[in-house]
This record gives structure tokens, sequence and C-alpha cells, in this order.
């Protein structure tokens, strides 16, 4: 029988409640510090959504593996410059058997980042819409 993973997870919705608060301090700091005008709103609220989604995929590409190879040439040789220290890991294959059951865990950690950042996406469209519709 397949394992069901479950999406809504305590850490998941820690991570939504943190992204969403840091991104809606940020939207509020620059509107009210830079300028408050319906332009500038919707360009702030883009660019928040658009590096949320961005930060999105990299955690997918991070969660899939690409960086291991890198990881662990560093984490051997951190632990090779210690006086008598050891390699950490035998290779790849050691250390992504060590990560493999994080990863399982952490599968939908990129979920309430890509959706806060939708959620700026679209609120930027509206006010789009919105300052069109006002011209």
């Amino acid at each position: 029988m397949k394992k069901k993973y479950q999406i809504l997870t305590k850490t998941n919705v820690i991570v939504f409640a943190i992204t969403f608060v840091l991104s809606t301090l940020v939207f509020l700091l620059l509107v009210f510090l830079k300028s408050n005008k319906l332009y500038d709103c919707l360009n702030y609220s883009f660019v928040i959504g658009i590096v949320l989604f961005l930060l999105s995929l990299f955690i997918i590409i991070v969660n899939f593996g690409m960086f291991d190879l890198i990881a662990v040439g560093f984490a051997n040789l951190f632990s090779v410059i210690k006086k008598g220290g050891t390699k950490k890991y035998d290779g790849l294959y050691g250390y992504q058997e060590a990560k493999s059951d994080a990863r399982k865990g952490n599968r939908f950690l990129f979920l309430p980042v890509l959706l806060t950042g939708s959620a700026f996406i679209i609120l930027s469209i509206i006010m789009r819409i919105i300052w069109q519709n006002t011209l």
C-alpha cells in the first residue's frame, strides 16, 4: 500500500504563516515608506509575488536533489578540515540515503511559499485592473 502524503502539516502551516506575515510586512513597509500610489503598490505586490514564486521553484529543485553533489563536497570538506577528521559521507549515494527521510517529510514544503506568491501576483493583477479602469 502506498504511503499517503499529508499536505496540511504543522510545518506547512507554520511556513505559510511566516511567509505570509513577512511578505505582507515588506509590502506594507514599501507602501508606507516609499509611495502609496496604486501603480506603485501594484509593482510592489508583483515583485514580492515573483520573488516568492521563484523561491518556491528553488525549494522544489533543492528537494529533488539537484545540488546534492555540491552539498556532499562541502560537508566532506568541512569534516576533513577538522583536526583528525574523516569524511562525513562515503559519496553521493550515502548522502542521498541520509537525506531521503527528511526529503519525503518535506515534500510539500514549497506549497506555502507558492500559495503566498500566487496571492500577491493575483493581488497585483486585481490592482492592475482597478488602475486601468480608473484612467
